[in-house]
């Protein structure tokens, strides 16, 4: 799975992985946005984002209304409202400047939410004999 912008549009390639978990479809989005980000500052162009075609936390959580999604726990909102995101669709073509903040802030608000679930998730230390 990779994302490449195509004419100005986030293209999905490849197909999403059966049996993918939130910790890797968080990591699949935060590499949709590093490659929007990447592309607006080489080529300062904006680049349409696909929305939820290419989103892999929607491909998960779109149906039942984002249930279980990170993202919608965190806001308490469907369709990532009042997040960067909302922000990034509505302002999205109109100019690459605004573009590039925007997309620079769903990209840190998607880390941030990765950076909380590995602090709420309890790592297992190997004991060490002696």
């Amino acid at each position: 799975m990779e994302f490449k912008v195509v004419n100005n549009v986030l293209k999905r390639i490849g197909e999403w992985s059966a049996g993918m978990t939130v910790d890797q479809a968080l990591d699949l989005s935060i590499e949709k946005w590093e490659t929007i980000v990447k592309h607006i500052e080489e080529h300062g162009d904006t680049v349409e984002c696909g929305g939820r075609h290419t989103c892999a936390l929607c491909e998960l959580f779109w149906l039942p209304m984002c249930d279980g999604c990170p993202i919608h726990a965190e806001t308490g909102q469907q369709g990532c409202v009042s997040t960067p995101y909302d922000d990034y669709d509505s302002w999205c073509g109109s100019d690459s400047d605004e573009d590039l903040e925007h997309a620079k802030a769903e990209l840190k608000f998607l880390k941030g939410l990765r950076e909380a679930r590995k602090a709420d998730s309890p790592t297992v230390s190997p004991q060490v004999e002696g």
